[in-house]
């Protein structure tokens, strides 16, 4: 956390306390052959809660963010992808922390040996990609990052603004 000294808006001097991220996050909304989706299930301390979420990482500064992506999709999910498009770069709380989360679409899914992190205990669920649509919907999914994600590729998809694989894979599974 950095506490500065700044001048505001309205021109006095105040406090302001800024949490500085040293990773960009990025999550991986993975679509099978079937239309279905990958949600990962864990408990978030600090939100005390059980979130179910699409599968998430931290890309180091110096790191390519699809490789970062790729190797997160296989460790939490335990699928490899050969087809990938970025969806979305956002910045979900920017008044107080400069945390970014890039968002990634992946398909042609291999299956591959999950490789969970040390501390990491997760479920994974498989699901038509039109429900995890509507549990982000409905407030069953509270996660912003997978909620936007989930909403970005459902719009595109409506709009027919994807990859005609990937607007067919969907097809078979909207909502």
């Amino acid at each position: 956390m950095e506490d500065d000294s700044v001048i505001n808006p309205a021109g006095r001097h105040t406090r302001y306390g800024i949490v500085r991220f040293k990773n960009v996050g990025l999550r991986i909304l993975p679509v099978d052959a079937a239309g279905y989706t990958f949600l990962v299930g864990q408990f978030r301390y600090a939100a005390s809660y059980f979130s179910w979420e699409l599968p998430a990482g931290g890309q180091e500064p110096d790191e390519d963010a699809r490789a970062c992506a790729a190797r997160e999709l296989e460790e939490e999910v335990g699928r490899s992808a050969s087809s990938w498009m970025e969806l979305l770069d956002i910045v979900p709380s920017g008044s107080l922390t400069t945390h970014r989360e890039r968002s990634f679409v992946a398909w042609q899914l291999e299956c591959k040996e999950q490789n969970l992190d040390e501390q990491e205990v997760i479920w994974v669920r498989r699901l038509p990609f039109g429900t995890a649509v509507q549990m982000a919907l409905s407030g069953e999914i509270r996660d912003a990052g997978t909620i936007t994600a989930l909403l970005a590729l459902h719009v595109r998809h409506l709009r027919r603004e994807l990859p005609a694989e990937l607007l067919n894979l969907l097809d078979q599974r909207s909502v």
